[in-house]
């Protein structure tokens, strides 16, 4: 007769962010995001001239104190986050690299119109590099949506 000894694993204990910090996460983050976005319209209206200069001004002055406020209770928010599992972080650093190149790719459409308004593309050269830009844009934003998703299913 052979006995088969199992060996017991210990349970492994999963550490959780405690729901109210992801909640708390995810609300400032897309509020953020929100911002940003009235950031850009903002702008646009500028450049149309539907808005004056000072308007301009003292409404983005406005947005960018909220803005850094935002930004430094997500910055603690991270950190608490990231803290708990290496799971969490990742996902953070993939939500990071999605702004990122968020940020670049409004950089460079904005540099594309500014070639084209000094006559050095073409407007279907413009046209071609803005869709472009327009379509890595969407799925980087379709990236962060995915991984706040994940989060908010993370809380329920």
């Amino acid at each position: 007769m052979f006995f088969v000894r199992r060996l017991i694993k210990p349970a492994v204990i999963t550490a959780t962010v405690p729901p109210n910090v992801l909640r708390e996460f995810i609300k400032v983050y897309e509020e953020r995001r929100r911002l940003y976005v009235d950031l850009q319209s903002l702008r646009k209206q500028f450049r149309r001239g539907k808005i004056s200069r000072r308007r301009l001004k003292l409404r983005r002055e406005s947005l960018d104190r909220r803005l850094a406020a935002l930004n430094k209770r997500l910055m603690d928010l991270k950190e608490q986050i990231s803290a708990v599992t290496e799971r969490y972080g990742e996902m953070l650093r993939d939500l990071e690299t999605a702004e990122a190149e968020i940020e670049m790719l409004n950089a460079n459409i904005e540099h594309v119109e500014a070639r084209f308004r000094r006559g050095e593309i073409s407007a279907d050269v413009k046209k071609k590099l803005i869709d472009e830009y327009n379509g890595i844009k969407r799925r980087a934003e379709g990236r962060i949506s995915e991984i706040l998703l994940r989060f908010q299913e993370e809380v329920a």
